[in-house]
């Protein structure tokens, strides 16, 4: 334009008008940021490449590969193989970079992952102190749903991230969108966390039936 020239271009408006609108999926995450951020918590983002030490192993968990993550075809670190199909092993990794600062630690993160190929929006968060429990997870849970306006309920989980008997699912119209609890101290030890942490992950996508993006 400044080559040929902004006095030779001559504006007329266009054929057709349109108004322009957020996506759907914008709308979801920036209420999810809205919502944490007022229940006290610091947001992070961390990187949507990981590894299955930390995906899996760490968190004591399977998966196969395509079924249930997406590896790199070349991957240029032996730290960045795969796509991450969860947030909060993330979290936790950060939190053990992170024990040098003071005490309590309340962090969240919104953000994609890519579960059977397919993209997903995901809200995570985690909370650590030398007292965290699963009733402090459980009442963050509960003021989200809440203020998400979302009817839920909880069934016994069987996530072997989390503590035997201090872990739960949550449930949206009979399906599982989520799970919470103490994450368990053979997961702790891998991260080389001193204190206990609480967290959650809930599947927003799932939970509003947003589709998915490729």
């Amino acid at each position: 334009a400044i080559g040929y020239g902004y006095d030779k271009i001559k504006p007329e408006y266009p054929k057709t008008s349109t108004m322009g609108s957020t996506h759907r999926w914008n709308d979801l995450r920036e209420l999810a940021r809205e919502i944490m951020v007022g229940l006290g918590f610091l947001e992070v983002i961390t990187f949507s490449l990981t590894n299955e030490r930390v995906m899996y192993h760490y968190m004591r968990r399977r998966a196969k590969p395509w079924e249930d993550y997406v590896p790199l075809m070349h991957p240029l670190t032996s730290e960045h193989t795969i796509v991450r199909t969860h947030i909060l092993p993330k979290l936790l990794e950060l939190l053990s970079h992170n024990k040098h600062y003071e005490m309590p630690q309340r962090i969240f993160e919104v953000g994609d992952v890519v579960v059977g190929m397919r993209n997903r929006l995901r809200l995570a968060c985690c909370i650590t102190h030398s007292k965290a429990n699963f009733a402090e997870i459980r009442s963050v849970v509960q003021a989200v749903m809440r203020e998400l306006n979302v009817d839920w309920d909880v069934e016994e989980s069987e996530d072997r991230a989390f503590i035997e008997g201090r872990r739960a699912n949550v449930i949206v119209n009979g399906k599982k969108v989520g799970v919470f609890g103490e994450i368990h101290p053979e997961v702790l030890e891998k991260f080389e966390i001193v204190n206990p942490v609480v967290g959650f992950e809930l599947d927003l996508t799932d939970i509003f039936d947003c589709g998915y993006l490729l």
